[in-house]
């Protein structure tokens, strides 16, 4: 599947996993670690060609339209953490 991946994220991806599936248009208004026990509203923006590459415009069209996936963090030590994330797909349409 489609990887959105921020900077931090970018050292983490297997070498082997395919260029053309990889977008680097991950941005998190907060990037600071949440600790355990803590609940926080972060707000991430996935942007890239990938977008119209995949395919994916498509979700846009529709207002039903919903995402799932796998939000994948990294503590100091080097230890992944996986927790899956779902919601409404929100266009925010911008002029070039």
């Amino acid at each position: 599947g489609v990887r959105f991946v921020n900077p931090l994220g970018q050292k983490h991806l297997d070498p082997d996993y395919p260029k053309e599936l990889v977008a680097t248009g991950l941005t998190m208004d907060d990037d600071r670690g949440i600790e355990p026990g803590e609940t926080r509203e972060v707000k991430m923006e996935a942007k890239d060609a990938l977008w119209e590459v995949q395919r994916l415009m498509a979700l846009l069209g529709d207002p039903e339209s919903r995402f799932g996936g796998l939000l994948m963090t990294w503590d100091d030590d080097g230890n992944r953490y996986i927790n899956s994330i779902a919601g409404a797909v929100i266009p925010v349409f911008t002029k070039l």
